[in-house]
């Protein structure tokens, strides 16, 4: 134990820090902290500062713990990002993982498919979902986590996706609805702000060909390129409503391929020999290309006329066959940024041309990706669509793309201002061999198309 006790001449002990401190004879002034306490202004204005300061640090905390997440893991996207941001984060997560499920289902076989066509019609029917099939849709879908954000994005994805004079580029939503049926208003009203979704009523009733109707409707949407999107079958005298979504694309190259340099050379699928022949077109011209570290490929960028649009194709090396990229890509390439790999080079490239529809059954993909309970009636939730217990039966997507030489005069002029220096040495992309492919919209981010081409 410590005690102190007073000097007898009365002076007060002071602590050693204080011992030989001068003595302050000037009058005292107050403190700062009863300065502040005296004034209300000043206590009002810290406390702002203070929480200005608590919400800045949460957003912070917000943002890196969603930049550091996996990729490509299928959550609903937060509303921290503009409404274009927004839907392009998610459209390149779903992308990926439907691209991951879909391969599998469709082995050995040149694939086209649109995460971009199927996130928009489960967008749609997200507006008439309740809890849980609501959550379970975005999260599967990677849309985003509010309703309102979602109608703004989609309205602004549709202001930009349109044909032009150098591609035609085409995405049609549409509801048929059995005349026995009705749907609320709320809904018909939010999916045509959001999607320009046209609402058709017909009968479904037996002896009537209503799936005729809806595939010829679907083609001349498509310019007759879309045509049977719904099988014989598909269409009973219980179904109360489809939705559907068609997408068409044809583009004209930025850097046309001259049709006189089109050779039939042999093309080599995975386990397959001797190789097919296949018409090739070759160019040599200046293109962005550049290798995607971890993957043991490359990549190449092909754009098309107007800017809006580009190819890019991902070629394995001959060291590993595409099943290896494909498997190894959702830990190393990134759809965000594949202009971040490339570099502008001169490159000899030599592309099949090739043709690829196909028409997919989703249903094994959606549930694989997490969204299961929209096909059981006992857990679906759609009550936002109907008072009537519904669920969804089937999910269809059918794709088309076209790839040839086409291109167009100005594009050709434009090739010859990004031609390299004679003496630079061209790089070899010799597609000879199943590769990937991807198209991308400039201008919003957005993956339209993915898929993959395996053989003639």
């Amino acid at each position: 134990m410590m005690t102190a006790s007073s000097p007898s001449n009365g002076v007060q002990n002071t602590p050693d820090s204080l011992a030989y401190s001068p003595v302050n004879t000037s009058p005292q002034t107050p403190s700062v902290m009863n300065r502040i306490s005296r004034n209300p202004k000043i206590i009002v204005l810290l406390s702002v500062l203070l929480l200005m300061l608590a919400i800045l640090c949460s957003l912070i905390v917000v943002l890196v713990l969603e930049s550091t997440k996996a990729p490509y893991q299928g959550q609903c996207v937060g509303s921290h990002r503009s409404p274009t941001a927004t839907l392009t984060y998610g459209n390149e997560d779903l992308s990926m993982r439907m691209y991951l499920a879909v391969k599998d289902q469709y082995q050995n076989v040149s694939l086209i498919m649109s995460a971009l066509s199927l996130g928009s019609l489960m967008a749609m029917a997200s507006l008439g979902a309740q809890e849980p099939t609501t959550s379970e849709l975005r999260n599967a879908m990677s849309l985003p986590c509010s309703e309102d954000l979602l109608i703004r994005a989609y309205q602004t994805l549709n202001e930009n996706f349109h044909s032009d004079e150098n591609v035609t580029l085409t995405m049609v939503q549409r509801i048929f609805l059995n005349n026995a049926y009705t749907i609320r208003e709320s809904f018909r009203a939010k999916a045509a702000s959001a999607f320009d979704a046209i609402l058709v009523n017909m009968d479904f009733g037996p002896g009537l060909e209503a799936r005729d109707q809806i595939n010829r409707l679907i083609a001349v949407q498509t310019n007759q390129k879309i045509s049977d999107l719904l099988a014989p079958g598909s269409i009973q005298a219980h179904t109360k409503l489809v939705m559907v979504n068609a997408v068409y694309f044809k583009g004209r190259w930025a850097l046309a391929f001259d049709p006189i340099n089109t050779q039939l050379l042999d093309f080599f699928p995975e386990d397959v020999y001797p190789g097919q022949k296949v018409h090739f077109m070759r160019s040599e011209d200046t293109y962005a290309i550049g290798r995607v570290p971890g993957l043991d490929a490359r990549l190449l960028k092909l754009p098309y006329a107007g800017g809006r649009l580009a190819m890019y194709l991902v070629l394995p090396n001959k060291s590993d066959p595409l099943s290896v990229i494909e498997e190894n890509m959702p830990g190393h390439l990134n759809l965000l940024n594949l202009d971040g790999y490339l570099e502008n080079r001169l490159v000899a490239i030599s592309l099949p041309k090739f043709q690829i529809e196909l028409r997919m059954d989703l249903v094994p993909a959606m549930i694989n990706l997490g969204a299961s309970g929209m096909f059981h009636p006992g857990s679906a939730n759609f009550s936002g669509i109907s008072r009537s217990q519904i669920h969804v039966d089937q999910v269809v997507q059918k794709a088309f793309i076209e790839v040839n030489e086409d291109g167009t005069e100005a594009a050709a002029a434009t090739g010859a201002n990004f031609r390299a220096i004679e003496a630079e040495v061209p790089e070899p992309f010799d597609c000879n061999r199943p590769f990937l492919f991807l198209i991308k919209d400039l201008t919003t981010g957005v993956t339209i198309f993915f898929g993959r081409y395996m053989s003639p």
